[in-house]
Order: C-alpha cells, then structure tokens, then sequence
C-alpha cells in the first residue's frame, strides 16, 4: 500500500461523493488520520500540492474540491483503493 497523506488526500477525495473542501481534507488528514507531531500537514504543504497538481482537479464554487479527469479517477482507484 502506498503510505503517505499525499495518497491519503487523494483517496479522500476519491471517495467522497461530490468532493470536500480543503478544511475538510485537511481536518481529516490530522485529526482522523494522525498527521500531527512530526507529520504534521501544513495549509502551506496542501497549497503546494494543490497548485502543482491543479490540472487534474476541479473546485466547485462551493469550495467542494473533485477529481476531474476520468484517467486520474482510474488511477487512483486501482493504485490507492485496490479497485
């Protein structure tokens, strides 16, 4: 399994029905999923990720972050979910 809260964003968004906002990400990734102390994400850490990878997502108006290429979607599931 590939570890990390990078694949664990994106697993996130991928199972999310119709998308969740950044806070929403990033109050999963460290208060349901642990990264604090040392591996603390940062608002900072998910920009960077964000804005280098903006191409293959899409925010809502309301701020609801998705996956927007079904390639991505694809890869995703088979390479973090196990599809």
């Amino acid at each position: 399994m590939i570890c990390g809260w990078v694949p664990d964003a994106l697993r996130l968004i991928a199972c999310s029905r119709n998308g969740l906002t950044a806070d929403e990400i990033l109050g999963t990734l460290l208060y349901g999923m642990g990264y604090m102390g040392k591996r603390t994400v940062t608002l900072y850490d998910w920009h960077l990720f964000y804005s280098a990878a903006k191409c293959v997502f899409y925010e809502k108006p309301s701020g609801l972050i998705i996956i927007n290429h079904e390639h991505f979607t694809e890869l995703v599931d088979f390479l973090l979910l196990g599809m």
